[in-house]
């Protein structure tokens, strides 16, 4: 889900420190040098890189610039190709039938490490035979105040996204929870939480 959808999850993150003068013209090619690589045609389970926010298939920002404004856009694609578990099973119990019998072969049963061997032989097979499945996730990062909103509150694609923005931009993020997000807005507003803490919870 994206921010152009009816509806999406949203994590806040502050970027930690202040940016390299220079950091604003490298954006477009650091987000190329990251950028996604398709899988469609290698043995991968997993494919994730920065895209074009207007368009999942361009990864050169031929479509639109990364910059909207002060702010810079782009997504997030990640690409997985999962083995069903039954799947899985059924062709694992029909290579083992294919096997020879370990007792034609002296053996009272398959040892460990052949199991263990048609197991991944079976498994890169099965790889081969399955598309991946892509998805997408909207960055919004306003520069100007060092704020980054992604579209998603999942917490492996929040993973995935916090290791790769710190690689691509040399940049550490953290997240903004409720409580950071209120005591920013006290000298604001006047106020002082704290002296609205309850113990309801005690």
């Amino acid at each position: 889900m994206g921010f152009l959808s009816a509806s999406f999850g949203l994590t806040r993150y502050r970027v930690i420190g202040e940016a390299d003068e220079q950091l604003w013209e490298k954006i477009p090619d650091l987000l190329k040098e990251f950028s996604f690589q398709e899988i469609d045609d290698v043995v991968e389970e997993i494919s994730f890189g920065w895209v074009c926010f207007d368009n999942m298939l361009d990864t050169k920002w031929i479509t639109s610039s990364p910059f909207k404004g002060e702010y810079v856009c782009f997504s997030l694609r990640i690409d997985k190709r999962k083995i069903p578990p039954a799947v899985f099973k059924k062709y694992y119990q029909l290579a083992l039938q294919e096997m020879s019998s370990p007792v034609e072969q002296g053996l009272k049963f398959i040892p460990r490490a052949k199991k263990q061997e048609i197991k991944e032989n079976l498994r890169l097979k099965l790889l081969k035979r399955i598309l991946p499945v892509p998805s997408t996730t909207d960055i919004i990062w306003s520069y100007s105040k060092n704020i980054v909103y992604l579209s998603t509150t999942n917490r492996s694609t929040k993973g995935i996204f916090e290791d790769l923005f710190q690689s691509t931009f040399n940049l550490k993020i953290t997240l903004i929870n409720p409580y950071e997000l209120g005591k920013s807005l006290e000298n604001k507003f006047h106020l002082s939480l704290d002296k609205y803490e309850t113990n309801i919870f005690c």
